[in-house]
């Protein structure tokens, strides 16, 4: 940390007195000077005289300011501000340019605030007094970051160069909602170590000269994201306009995360050490050729990419996409893949050439699901390129439209546009799903596909494994008859109990589970509660969340009824609540990773 004596110097404790006496001497002489200065008449010498033919003038108004300079000075040690610590000031100074760069995790937000101008800020605290430009001006680390505003206030190409110059030897982070000033920057690409750049226009000849300073190589770049107003939806694709030239001259060898928005390709530049990849494309009906094949090659020239961040693929992926499968890449090290605002044909595209590693989490978000496109969870089909679904042991899903699935061996997440009803998930076709018989919980909320015309007796069919039900907001009669072996189907064998390792079952907030209803659905709790005890197979455990609180409590003797079928019945219980591991409950970002609840 830097010290006291580094920033202000040693001086020895004078008397106050004595200061005193030395102020009231120094007052004395000002009102001689007042008065001498006063005295002058200088309109009498006529407007023939220049300043420069009084040479002493600048020296008495050199001295004038340093008198003024001091005086403040001493004045503001008084102030609070002035009282504290010159550690303490450095440490807050150093916090000034945090809000710009702090606050850009990569998976986080598009772009980082701007609401601080770095130039600026540094520039009015240095004006404040001496005392804070003598803890500014010698420590290098605080002109690291550069926020280039784009607003009336524009900073001049000198007080670029100033800042950068304060800045060196340190790496700089530089964020920029204006080309101007950008040239500056880059004759000091060796230092750069981030490079942001937002500009909410089309390409115009400006972007392209900008880009074109970008020439020299950033041996230290770590991280590039670029982001320009996309073409409209029914806009020809200009492929040489909206294309990234080549930056850095292909020299960016520390290079890990990239993200690019408004950009058709990025053909010609070497990304091939990316750990990060975030590519946003925009709705359009139009597809650019070769961009799929450019998209995956993306890809693979990336083999140690750990997070994938893909939205809006229509200039790449056509939304019918059918053609011959191209070379499937196999992404060892990935934890992250986002695919957002895209229809099922597009997901399927690209997942059908990934191979999905164990341990890695993926998200489908913003599903647009089109009636052609059939069931969405139709790309899980296929076990053998999803190893982070192989040791999957719990289920969740809310108004039919959202799901997740997680365990040990990693995740997945699927969230639609809209409630697409029974095109996104068929409660009846769960053995398709690959690892559904290794399912140990399962959690269904506020299912909205009608109940009738789901075969309950398939959905628990498929979950051999199964420990835990949990049924939220859902209309329990037909889930819990199907359990039971109530009016069986014809396929399904009466003597066979479904669910035999079922040993928890929740249910929260059934408007018909009710003591004083005759068609309550207590009395089937009850038939199958005492159906599975005559099995070898009783409930553990039965939790009951009223949505509407009888008045005089639950019965004691519908509670023993069920008591004799379960070890632990909780007909009052509160707070039940789904369980989601903390990493998979962030609120990472609303388009590709948003809060589960």
């Amino acid at each position: 940390m830097t010290s006291r004596s580094d920033l202000q110097g040693t001086h020895p404790m004078r008397n106050q007195a004595e200061l005193e006496s030395l102020v009231e001497s120094c007052v004395t002489q000002a009102e001689s000077l007042l008065s001498s200065l006063s005295a002058l008449d200088w309109l009498g010498y006529g407007t023939e005289l220049k300043y420069s033919d009084i040479p002493s003038l600048p020296r008495l108004r050199d001295f004038l300011s340093a008198a003024l300079a001091i005086t403040r000075t001493i004045e503001n040690a008084g102030c609070a501000i002035h009282r504290l610590p010159t550690e303490i000031l450095a440490k807050v100074f150093g916090y000034l340019p945090q809000d710009a760069l702090a606050g850009h995790t990569f998976h986080r937000t598009d772009f980082p605030n701007t609401d601080h101008h770095s130039v600026q800020d540094y520039a009015a605290l240095q004006q404040v007094c001496r005392h804070w430009r003598q803890i500014l001006t010698p420590l290098p680390s605080y002109w690291t970051t550069i926020v280039l505003q784009k607003g009336s206030w524009t900073t001049s190409d000198k007080f670029i160069e100033f800042y950068l110059a304060k800045s060196v030897p340190q790496p700089i982070d530089v964020i920029a909602e204006t080309f101007s000033g950008l040239a500056i920057v880059a004759q000091h690409s060796s230092r750069l170590r981030s490079l942001q750049i937002q500009h909410n226009e089309k390409w115009t000849s400006m972007i392209d000269d900008a880009f074109g300073s970008l020439c020299h190589g950033a041996p230290i770049l770590e991280s590039f994201n670029c982001h320009i107003q996309a073409p409209n939806a029914d806009e020809e694709l200009d492929i040489s306009e909206s294309k990234l030239p080549l930056v850095f001259a292909g020299d960016t060898p520390s290079l890990r995360k990239l993200r690019l928005h408004g950009f058709t390709s990025w053909h010609g530049n070497q990304f091939d050490h990316l750990t990060h990849i975030c590519i946003h494309g925009w709705s359009s009906s139009n597809t650019i050729s070769n961009g799929f094949q450019e998209l995956l090659s993306l890809i693979s020239h990336n083999p140690a990419v750990e997070e994938i961040y893909f939205s809006v693929l229509d200039p790449w992926i056509p939304e019918d996409w059918d053609d011959t499968l191209l070379e499937t890449t196999h992404l060892t090290h990935l934890r992250r893949l986002s695919l957002s605002n895209s229809t099922v044909s597009q997901y399927i595209a690209l997942i059908s050439h990934l191979h999905i590693p164990a341990h890695a989490s993926i998200s489908l978000n913003n599903t647009i699901a089109r009636p052609e496109d059939g069931n969405i969870v139709s790309l899980l089909r296929d076990p053998f390129k999803f190893d982070n679904l192989t040791n999957v042991k719990s289920l969740v899903t809310r108004f039919a439209c959202n799901v997740i699935a997680f365990g040990p061996s990693g995740s997945l997440q699927i969230n639609t546009a809209y409630d697409y009803g029974d095109r996104f998930l068929r409660y009846s076709n769960l053995d398709e799903w690959f690892f559904a018989e290794n399912l140990r919980e399962v959690w269904l909320n506020s299912p909205t596909e009608d109940s009738p015309q789901t075969d309950w007796f398939a959905f628990f069919a498929a979950l051999p494994s199964l420990r835990k039900l949990s049924l939220q907001a859902v209309v329990t009669k037909p889930l819990i008859r199907a359990l039971s072996r109530q009016s069986s189907p014809p396929r399904f064998s009466t003597a066979r109990t479904l669910c035999r390792s079922l040993q928890t079952l929740w249910i929260i907030e059934d408007y018909d589970m009710m003591p004083n209803w005759l068609n309550s659905s207590y009395y089937d709790l009850l038939q199958c509660a005492e159906m599975r005890y005559a099995n070898g197979v009783p409930f553990q455990e039965l939790k009951i969340q009223s949505a509407i609180r009888p008045a005089d409590g639950w019965p004691g003797s519908m509670v023993d009824a069920l008591r004799q079928y379960a070890m632990l019945v909780d007909m009052d219980a509160q707070d039940l609540a789904v369980d989601i591991p903390e990493e998979l409950n962030e609120n990472l970002h609303s388009d590709y990773w948003p809060k589960w609840c």
